[in-house]
């Protein structure tokens, strides 16, 4: 059984090499977001299916603080049913969940590493060959915002980051059925389906154009510090525009579809920031969730409180 993140290359690979390895069912996959929402819903799911002698593979998932109890619900019914839990991620981790979580999995690799959690994942599995060489540098490449050097990774890259968030835009049934077939895919040893070069393709026009009317409403918070505000976009690629755009080093895109930011930097350390906002994430690529009751930021009033919001966490971190 896997639970792991829906949200890039890093986590669906991990899922997949997970599959290549144990052939396991697209129903005993759940991939989701870093929301209480989605983790409450796994909870329930696992807990009605009441697992015996089962493996459970956490991958590219921190426990923070919020989240530690419904892990340890999880990781007990596990147990209960005789199974073990093996957990891979590369996110920081508080000193209190790393304490409450270590000691209840049978095998835990977690905080900020230089490797990627796909990475890690095809390690402790042992799997190696080509494909899997050349897959995991591409999700190393991906999940750090770096460029390789042939176009081939590169369009790959674009490729997969365009058409997962688009694929996260769709309704929930159809978008764990097109995520769960591309980890197939992978598994199988391909790099990608036409389907999510469709998708990624479709998804490509319409954030053109979000991004253009995005740019022309940036809001600056001190000598540092850009915001944008638009529809589902891919997060990497929307704080790149708010960056290059505004001349700041830090870009925070402002999720309006979604109750998230997501936050990017060229130069700073932006996860203590990120921390203070309730979130958490990289040194140059963070996010945090939002109240959307009490930041409703398709209001300007709702904007003006998120933002000065922001803007106390960025003086109480010094970067303002």
């Amino acid at each position: 059984m896997v639970i792991s993140h829906n949200a890039d290359i890093d986590g669906i690979g991990c899922a997949a090499l997970l599959q290549m390895r144990y052939k396991i069912k697209d129903s005993d996959i759940f991939l989701i977001d870093y929301s209480i929402e989605a983790l409450q819903g796994v909870e329930k799911a696992i807990k009605r299916m009441k697992p015996k002698d089962v493996d459970l593979f956490i991958t590219d998932l921190a426990a923070n603080d919020q989240k530690v109890g419904l892990f340890l619900s999880i990781i007990k019914t596990i147990k209960k049913g005789g199974g073990k839990v093996r957990w891979f991620d590369h996110h920081p981790w508080s000193e209190q969940a790393v304490k409450r979580i270590t000691p209840e999995c049978e095998r835990i690799i977690c905080g900020e590493r230089n490797e990627c959690a796909t990475e890690i994942t095809s390690r402790e599995l042992g799997l190696e060959g080509k494909f899997v060489g050349r897959f995991t540098r591409i999700c190393h490449y991906s999940d750090f915002n770096l460029k390789p050097k042939d176009s081939k990774s590169r369009s790959l890259i674009k490729t997969y980051a365009i058409g997962i968030t688009k694929y996260n835009i769709d309704p929930r049934p159809s978008a764990d059925k097109n995520l769960k077939a591309l980890a197939r895919t992978l598994a199988g040893g391909e790099l990608s389906n036409p389907d999510i070069v469709h998708a990624a393709r479709e998804f490509d026009r319409i954030s053109k154009a979000r991004i253009g009317e995005m740019k022309k409403e940036l809001v600056p918070i001190g000598s540092k510090i850009a915001v944008g505000f638009a529809r589902t976009l891919n997060s990497t690629n929307a704080c790149y525009h708010i960056i290059k755009k505004s001349g700041r080093d830090i870009g925070i895109f402002v999720n309006l579809d979604a109750k998230r930011c997501n936050i990017r930097s060229v130069k700073s350390n932006i996860n203590p920031l990120a921390a203070s906002l309730g979130g958490g994430g990289h040194p140059h690529a963070s996010g945090f969730s939002f109240d959307p009751k009490k930041y409703p930021v398709n209001t300007q009033k709702g904007r003006v409180l998120l933002l000065k919001r922001i803007e106390r966490a960025a003086k109480s971190n010094g970067i303002l």
